[in-house]
């Protein structure tokens, strides 16, 4: 696959965007371009334009430079899904195919700014903000950033879940939750004197056994439209340790890519069923594995370990410092962008959304951790999670 830039591919074909913009920061047009026997799909990424005028210009262009012979230049199709939504532009980098975001922990958050924070003292916040969070939350808010369709699913309940449900419904992700017990509330506390970032987080509470086979058969409903499943988040307290070893399953048999991140059991139980990427944090990894991770190459040992025990491919994050990834015989190491951290929560969901749509493009796994440096890490530079 090429890349080019909007301003480019508008060059060639000389046309010009018009003004007006609905469409995410990522914009993408898959277009096939000829050149003898040779196909490329070439992505489209730049600036903001009206997607039904610039896609019309296109292919208006594209007919005309085909009529007088000029393949090289000219576009043979052009393939416009989801066409009704205009915050889209063309299929999105995963096309068409929904992703099945999975998280029995979701969570209402708030995120308290305190311009200095004094410890056994009355502390008045500067700013309050309210949101959704939970790891699989802020991966499928990450995938609707970027334009991609996203189902969130897990346990919802009681005020907090109806407005955890109307904040990712206004944001385009489409939800299918069990009802269950009151979902929790998690606070961020962001002192500004010291650009230190607080958690204050609430348990989950238990569900009944039976939540959980009402779960799996929501994930069956839905896992037989989607081309890939993410997995991520801590279970309700006494949940099955297999639960996504089961959903792995299910994905499997689906033919969907699977990516799990998670820590302690439910991780290790998970790699039994062999899941395309297992993403937990370096923290969570030394979890999972019941010891100290104190330098990097402890950490390789660790994910050669995963990688024996199932893992296709494994993904290490650890905040500022490079990620890791492992495919059983390479190594790659990414350094993160040098960004002014506001509130870092919710980056390492943002990279699984980043990185889960480099694999449905068809890239390799260096080439989608490459792009989970571009991805919306509105969680580095905003108080609200990504």
């Amino acid at each position: 696959m090429e890349l080019y830039s909007q301003e480019q591919i508008e060059h060639t074909l000389g046309v010009q965007s018009p003004k007006g913009a609905v469409s995410p920061a990522f914009l993408q047009l898959p277009t096939l371009f000829q050149n003898g026997s040779r196909t490329f799909e070439y992505v489209i990424i730049g600036k903001k334009v009206n997607t039904a005028k610039f896609c019309h210009a296109l292919a208006h262009s594209c007919q005309s430079k085909l009529n007088r012979g000029d393949s090289q230049k000219a576009s043979s199709s052009v393939y416009l899904a989801n066409h009704e939504r205009s915050h889209l532009f063309g299929r999105g980098s995963c096309g068409t195919e929904m992703i099945l975001c999975i998280g029995p922990t979701p969570a209402e958050q708030r995120v308290m700014v305190f311009r200095r924070l004094q410890i056994d003292e009355v502390n008045r916040a500067s700013k309050t903000i309210e949101g959704a969070a939970g790891k699989s939350v802020n991966v499928a808010k990450a995938l609707a950033a970027l334009g991609e369709s996203a189902i969130a699913t897990g346990f919802l309940g009681g005020n907090r879940g109806q407005r955890l449900r109307g904040i990712l419904e206004a944001k385009g992700v489409q939800c299918d939750f069990v009802e269950a017990a009151q979902t929790r509330l998690c606070i961020t506390v962001i002192d500004q004197s010291n650009s230190t970032q607080t958690e204050l987080v609430e348990e989950s509470h238990r569900v009944d056994p039976s939540d959980y086979e009402a779960l799996k058969s929501k994930i069956q409903n839905q896992i037989k439209k989607c081309r890939a499943v993410v997995m991520s988040g801590t279970l309700t307290p006494g949940g099955p340790s297999d639960f996504y070893f089961r959903c792995t399953e299910l994905a499997n048999e689906a033919g969907a890519i699977s990516i799990v991140d998670t820590q302690g059991a439910p991780l290790m139980e998970a790699l039994r069923a062999r899941p395309t990427v297992v993403k937990p944090n370096r923290q969570e990894l030394g979890s999972a594995l019941a010891r100290e991770l104190p330098d990097e190459s402890s950490v390789m040992q660790a994910m050669r370990e995963l990688h024996h025990c199932g893992a296709r491919q494994v993904v290490i994050t650890a905040g500022k410092q490079p990620a890791l990834a492992f495919d059983g015989g390479r190594w790659w190491r990414v350094f993160p962008p040098q960004v002014a951290a506001v509130n870092p929560i919710g980056s390492g969901d943002t990279f699984t959304a980043a990185l889960v749509c480099g694999l449905l493009r068809g890239d390799t796994l260096p080439e989608s951790i490459r792009s989970c440096r571009r991805g919306p890490a509105d969680g580095l530079g905003q108080s609200v999670p990504a």
